[in-house]
């Protein structure tokens, strides 16, 4: 099973499909049969429903070898690509994870996992290059406690915790991916506001506090790194900023914005 993009032109324009792809047995040999498209949003009876899900979690749950693009197996099959585990409990959160890496020419996702348990372990047998973990993982292990394992065992990892700064801003984001007993400084100064939100909170007579609490302030991801990563990263070209550093909690707030 894999997924395979089509595409057509409709009235000058084209659009882009993803389709999820399985090899079917027949009498005349195999063929490839379409299990679903993930832009067919039509109504389904809820039998279809359910046998929809069992073929997902069946493809997603490591039965199969591997979500891969046809087009990206074919321009990658001479060099190594970077291995991606994709942790979630929702089989269609996985699913739309491995259609993304898999349209991607040097990445590829090498297992998948439903839980913090089974990430460990599937950790311990592919040793991925890039973990994708849902934070909010049900049962024994959450999303964070698996991280903690795995960092266990690999000790070189440079980032420490990823946070993706959406609705509630830095302050409410960013603990999320800190442990317990942690909390983060931010410097303001550091990096200038996009004008969009000084517009917004003028317009709207919003207090400053409550605009660091609802948007990002052009902060879109916070990564939690050793003090030299940033160096290094500047050095390859990739544009980061230091904005502040994890400290030890004093007090009831996580994030200390100066």
């Amino acid at each position: 099973m894999y997924i395979r993009r089509a595409s057509r032109v409709y009235k000058g324009t084209t659009y882009f499909n993803y389709l999820l792809v399985e090899s079917v047995a027949t009498p005349k040999g195999p063929r490839q049969k379409v299990v679903c498209s993930l832009g067919d949003l039509r109504p389904r009876p809820k039998h279809e429903w359910v046998a929809l899900a069992h073929k997902l979690q069946s493809a997603l749950g490591g039965q199969e070898p591997l979500f891969r693009s046809a087009n990206a197996v074919a321009a990658t099959s001479s060099k190594k690509r970077l291995a991606v585990l994709v942790v979630d409990d929702n089989p269609i959160m996985r699913l739309g994870l491995a259609v993304i890496i898999g349209g991607q020419p040097d990445m590829i996702v090498c297992a998948q996992a439903s839980s913090g348990d089974e990430a460990v372990q599937l950790y311990r047998e592919h040793r991925p290059g890039v973990t994708l973990m849902d934070l909010r993982l049900p049962g024994g292990m959450s999303g964070i406690h698996a991280l903690h394992a795995i960092r266990e065992l690999r000790t070189h990892t440079e980032v420490r915790a990823m946070a993706h700064i959406t609705g509630g801003g830095v302050v409410d984001n960013v603990p999320r991916v800190l442990p317990e007993g942690l909390a983060a400084t931010v410097d303001r100064a550091t990096w200038t506001v996009p004008p969009v939100f000084t517009a917004i909170q003028r317009a709207g007579s919003v207090h400053l506090e409550e605009m660091w609490r609802t948007f990002n302030m052009g902060v879109g991801m916070v990564v939690i790194v050793p003090p030299d990563v940033p160096t290094i990263a500047s050095a390859a070209g990739i544009p980061v900023w230091r904005i502040g550093e994890v400290v030890p909690q004093s007090g009831t707030r996580r994030v200390i914005l100066r």
